[in-house]
């Protein structure tokens, strides 16, 4: 129950007020400490005087949209000055043909990924025993089943590059560019999931007849779920119609090639509750990353960081993997840490805990 006078702190601006979904309103701060006093004009710290300056707006109206979109409307009619988002490629031509806006591209070193739950089959471990991983020939299969380049051309307009590794190949002296790029191919992943290999951990041959949810009869037997229906979580089409459409064309995919997949949109929220609930079988996520520095992937993939009180949402578990990234963490060798984190990637990118599906281009 605060009050908008609970709200202490300082700074360059005030806080001025909040009303709860509708805008958050912070004003200058006259009082503002630059190395001057505010009445007698007095310099008391050169130094700070050249560093601290006071705003150069009277003031900043936060506004929440529903989505970038909505925002991006906002700003070709001046009614925003700011849309602190990335936009999506739909919006680009209009904003380009205003005199009156500006956009900004830059590499995202993030990225937009598909997760399995590997603590079970037919996604990973059976019975959660990561000793038997039965899933790796079914993960080994997907990435054939993704049209990344779709995704970038069509979809994203672009504006995003495809993916395949961990780290963003703008992250130019951390990415491995040695590791596997698998290509969007139904025949090569029909070979993998008839192969002997695949075989020989459950995954049965593709039965005549349509595979889906009506008709599981047509779809392939898979160790833990039989022909039973998975899902693919992804956000809502009006939250991110690129990551909705990603996933109802993985399923479809999934589908012409025995594997009984549904793709199901949610409000992100419900989306990253049921993540953090590993209450999931894929699903369709993005992550966003700070600096240059790929110790992320600690946190991501090391076995101590599981969820759901770390990120390791897949439940990776993998000992040569954790004794590897440990091993960069100590490493202050800077070349020698470069060819740990490559040893890294090419383990992540043999066991697929995730299917990396395209680095976004940031548009601003």
């Amino acid at each position: 129950n605060l009050q908008d006078a609970d709200v202490v702190g300082h700074g360059p601006f005030q806080f001025v007020s909040w009303t709860f979904g509708v805008e958050t309103l912070v004003a200058r701060n006259e009082d503002f400490f630059t190395g001057v006093d505010a009445q007698t004009g007095i310099v008391f710290d050169a130094l700070l005087t050249s560093i601290l300056k006071k705003p150069t707006t009277d003031g900043i109206r936060f506004l929440p949209f529903a989505s970038a979109d909505l925002c991006a409307y906002a700003l070709n009619i001046s009614a925003v000055d700011f849309c602190h988002a990335n936009l999506p490629p739909s919006v680009v031509p209009d904003l380009r043909n205003n005199t009156a806006v500006a956009i900004e591209l830059n590499a995202e070193p993030g990225f937009f990924y598909m997760g399995y739950n590997m603590r079970k089959a037919p996604f990973g471990y059976l019975m959660n025993d990561s000793a038997n991983d039965v899933g790796y020939w079914f993960r080994q299969a997907v990435p054939h089943l993704a049209d990344k380049r779709y995704f970038v051309d069509i979809l994203l307009q672009g504006l995003a590059i495809v993916g395949h590794g961990f780290v963003s190949p703008a992250n130019t002296f951390w990415y491995n560019d040695f590791i596997p790029k698998p290509v969007y191919n139904l025949t090569e992943a029909r070979a993998v999931l008839d192969s002997p290999q695949a075989q020989a951990v459950g995954i049965g041959v593709d039965p005549p007849g349509v595979c889906s949810w009506a008709t599981p009869g047509g779809c392939r037997q898979l160790p833990g779920t039989g022909n039973a229906t998975f899902e693919i979580l992804t956000p809502e089409m009006s939250y991110d119609p690129v990551r909705a459409t990603a996933g109802a064309m993985i399923a479809q995919s999934m589908r012409d090639v025995g594997l009984n997949a549904n793709a199901t949109g949610l409000p992100f929220s419900a989306l990253v509750n049921r993540i953090y609930q590993v209450a999931f079988d894929m699903y369709i996520l993005g992550w966003r990353i700070g600096g240059t520095d790929p110790d992320y992937l600690y946190s991501f993939f090391h076995s101590s960081n599981e969820a759901p009180l770390g990120q390791n949402y897949p439940g990776f578990r993998n000992a040569t993997f954790d004794a590897v990234i440990d091993a960069s963490r100590a490493e202050l060798d800077r070349g020698v840490r470069q060819g740990l984190i490559f040893q890294a990637q090419s383990i992540l990118s043999d066991a697929r805990p995730y299917e990396v599906l395209y680095y976004r281009t940031n548009v601003e």
